[in-house]
Protein backbone atom coordinates (compact mmCIF):
# COMPACT_ATOMS: atom_id res chain seq x y z
CA UNK A 1 0.00 0.00 0.00
CA UNK A 2 1.23 3.60 -0.68
CA UNK A 3 1.25 5.26 3.01
CA UNK A 4 1.71 8.23 4.30
CA UNK A 5 2.08 10.34 7.74
CA UNK A 6 0.36 13.23 8.87
CA UNK A 7 0.84 14.89 11.87
CA UNK A 8 0.41 18.25 14.17
CA UNK A 9 2.23 18.97 16.99
CA UNK A 10 3.30 22.49 18.68
CA UNK A 11 6.54 22.24 20.59
CA UNK A 12 8.40 19.65 17.92
CA UNK A 13 8.14 15.99 19.47
CA UNK A 14 5.77 15.15 17.36
CA UNK A 15 7.43 16.66 14.28
CA UNK A 16 10.54 13.92 15.43
CA UNK A 17 8.69 11.03 15.74
CA UNK A 18 7.11 11.68 12.20
CA UNK A 19 10.62 12.24 10.64
CA UNK A 20 11.89 8.87 12.66
CA UNK A 21 8.99 7.10 11.36
CA UNK A 22 9.08 8.47 7.77
CA UNK A 23 12.82 7.25 7.43
CA UNK A 24 12.08 4.07 8.54
CA UNK A 25 9.26 3.21 6.89
CA UNK A 26 9.95 5.36 3.54
CA UNK A 27 6.59 6.76 3.88
CA UNK A 28 6.17 10.66 3.04
CA UNK A 29 5.39 13.17 6.26
CA UNK A 30 3.69 15.82 5.79
CA UNK A 31 2.88 18.50 8.57
CA UNK A 32 -1.10 18.11 8.57
CA UNK A 33 -1.31 22.03 9.01
CA UNK A 34 0.99 23.24 6.11
CA UNK A 35 0.57 20.89 3.58
CA UNK A 36 -1.17 20.64 -0.01
CA UNK A 37 -0.70 16.67 -0.29
CA UNK A 38 -3.70 14.82 -1.77
CA UNK A 39 -5.17 12.29 0.63
CA UNK A 40 -6.69 10.44 -2.42
CA UNK A 41 -2.78 9.48 -3.21
CA UNK A 42 -2.49 7.47 -0.02
CA UNK A 43 -4.43 3.62 0.26
CA UNK A 44 -3.34 3.80 4.56
CA UNK A 45 -2.29 6.65 6.78
CA UNK A 46 -0.29 7.35 10.20
CA UNK A 47 -1.59 10.03 12.00
CA UNK A 48 0.34 12.12 14.82
CA UNK A 49 -0.42 14.55 16.90
CA UNK A 50 0.28 16.32 20.24
CA UNK A 51 -1.76 16.54 23.23
CA UNK A 52 -2.28 20.12 24.10
CA UNK A 53 -4.96 21.14 26.34
CA UNK A 54 -6.54 17.51 26.61
CA UNK A 55 -6.93 17.64 23.32
CA UNK A 56 -5.29 15.98 20.08
CA UNK A 57 -3.83 19.23 18.09
CA UNK A 58 -4.51 17.40 14.79
CA UNK A 59 -8.59 17.09 15.34
CA UNK A 60 -10.01 20.02 13.23
CA UNK A 61 -7.72 18.83 10.50
CA UNK A 62 -9.22 14.78 10.86
CA UNK A 63 -12.46 16.66 10.89
CA UNK A 64 -11.82 18.28 7.74
CA UNK A 65 -10.66 15.17 6.13
CA UNK A 66 -12.83 12.85 7.47
CA UNK A 67 -14.60 12.36 4.83
CA UNK A 68 -10.94 11.08 2.82
CA UNK A 69 -9.47 9.67 5.88
CA UNK A 70 -12.84 7.17 7.22
CA UNK A 71 -12.42 3.79 4.87
CA UNK A 72 -8.85 3.70 5.23
CA UNK A 73 -6.25 1.82 7.25
CA UNK A 74 -5.22 4.66 9.68
CA UNK A 75 -2.74 4.41 12.51
CA UNK A 76 -3.20 6.98 15.60
CA UNK A 77 -0.21 8.19 17.65
CA UNK A 78 -0.41 10.69 20.35
CA UNK A 79 2.29 12.15 22.03
CA UNK A 80 2.08 13.40 25.29
CA UNK A 81 2.89 13.38 29.57
CA UNK A 82 0.27 10.56 29.90
CA UNK A 83 1.09 7.13 30.00
CA UNK A 84 -0.76 4.32 27.18
CA UNK A 85 -2.69 3.13 30.38
CA UNK A 86 -3.40 6.72 32.28
CA UNK A 87 -7.69 6.82 32.13
CA UNK A 88 -7.44 10.52 31.12
CA UNK A 89 -5.99 9.64 27.71
CA UNK A 90 -9.01 7.84 26.73
CA UNK A 91 -11.22 10.73 27.10
CA UNK A 92 -9.09 13.26 25.47
CA UNK A 93 -9.19 10.53 22.30
CA UNK A 94 -13.10 10.43 22.49
CA UNK A 95 -12.99 14.30 22.77
CA UNK A 96 -10.82 14.72 19.71
CA UNK A 97 -11.61 11.77 17.23
CA UNK A 98 -14.52 10.42 15.59
CA UNK A 99 -15.57 7.38 17.42
CA UNK A 100 -15.59 5.28 14.18
CA UNK A 101 -11.67 6.15 14.05
CA UNK A 102 -10.65 5.07 17.83
CA UNK A 103 -12.79 1.71 16.36
CA UNK A 104 -11.43 0.86 14.13
CA UNK A 105 -7.50 2.33 14.13
CA UNK A 106 -4.61 1.12 16.49
CA UNK A 107 -3.62 3.82 18.81
CA UNK A 108 0.29 4.38 20.16
CA UNK A 109 1.18 6.70 22.95
CA UNK A 110 4.69 7.81 22.34
CA UNK A 111 6.45 9.95 25.24
CA UNK A 112 6.50 13.37 25.02
CA UNK A 113 8.70 16.70 26.17
CA UNK A 114 7.57 19.32 28.09
CA UNK A 115 10.32 21.68 28.09
CA UNK A 116 8.77 24.98 30.49
CA UNK A 117 11.33 27.39 29.04
CA UNK A 118 9.52 27.50 25.65
CA UNK A 119 6.34 28.53 27.36
CA UNK A 120 5.05 32.17 28.16
CA UNK A 121 4.80 33.44 31.61
CA UNK A 122 0.82 32.85 31.40
CA UNK A 123 1.10 29.23 30.38
CA UNK A 124 3.93 28.61 32.68
CA UNK A 125 1.33 30.43 35.48
CA UNK A 126 -1.01 27.80 34.32
CA UNK A 127 0.97 24.88 34.45
CA UNK A 128 2.08 25.68 37.97
CA UNK A 129 -1.65 25.96 39.22
CA UNK A 130 -2.75 22.92 37.14
CA UNK A 131 -0.21 21.04 38.76
CA UNK A 132 -1.74 21.37 42.21
CA UNK A 133 -4.39 19.12 40.89
CA UNK A 134 -2.31 16.18 39.92
CA UNK A 135 -3.20 12.99 42.48
CA UNK A 136 0.66 11.82 42.18
CA UNK A 137 3.87 13.40 43.31
CA UNK A 138 5.20 12.55 39.90
CA UNK A 139 2.77 13.96 38.11
CA UNK A 140 2.87 17.57 39.56
CA UNK A 141 6.85 17.63 39.64
CA UNK A 142 6.25 17.02 35.67
CA UNK A 143 4.52 20.19 35.38
CA UNK A 144 6.62 22.45 37.31
CA UNK A 145 10.07 21.25 36.22
CA UNK A 146 9.23 19.67 32.85
CA UNK A 147 10.34 16.79 31.72
CA UNK A 148 11.96 14.52 28.45
CA UNK A 149 10.39 11.15 27.57
CA UNK A 150 10.78 10.85 23.77
CA UNK A 151 12.36 8.00 23.01
CA UNK A 152 13.11 6.55 19.32
CA UNK A 153 12.82 2.67 20.05
CA UNK A 154 9.55 3.53 21.04
CA UNK A 155 8.33 4.09 17.39
CA UNK A 156 8.98 0.59 16.74
CA UNK A 157 4.87 -0.47 16.70
CA UNK A 158 4.34 2.04 14.21
CA UNK A 159 7.19 0.92 12.28
CA UNK A 160 5.93 -2.35 12.53
CA UNK A 161 2.43 -1.61 11.28
CA UNK A 162 3.54 0.54 8.97
CA UNK A 163 5.79 -2.35 6.71
CA UNK A 164 2.88 -4.96 7.33
CA UNK A 165 0.80 -2.30 5.77
CA UNK A 166 3.59 -1.86 2.75
CA UNK A 167 4.33 -5.63 1.78
CA UNK A 168 0.50 -6.08 2.01
CA UNK A 169 0.22 -4.37 -1.49
CA UNK A 170 3.42 -5.58 -2.93
CA UNK A 171 3.44 -6.46 -6.28
CA UNK A 172 3.78 -10.32 -6.60
CA UNK A 173 7.47 -10.89 -7.71
CA UNK A 174 6.21 -13.36 -10.59
CA UNK A 175 3.06 -12.80 -12.71
CA UNK A 176 -0.04 -14.25 -11.86
CA UNK A 177 -0.02 -18.05 -13.31
CA UNK A 178 3.16 -18.67 -13.47
CA UNK A 179 4.37 -22.05 -11.87
CA UNK A 180 7.44 -22.25 -9.81
CA UNK A 181 10.39 -24.95 -11.83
Amino acid sequence: MNGAIFYSGKRGSTAQYAQWIGEATGLPVFDANNTQADLADYDCLILGSSVIMMRMTIRKWVRAHWDSIRHKPTLLFSVAGAADDDPLLQGWLRASYPAELIEHSPHVVLGGRLDLSKFSWWMRLFMTIGAYTKPTVEKKRDMLEGFDRVDKASIAPIVQWALLHKEQAAPPTKPPGEIDR
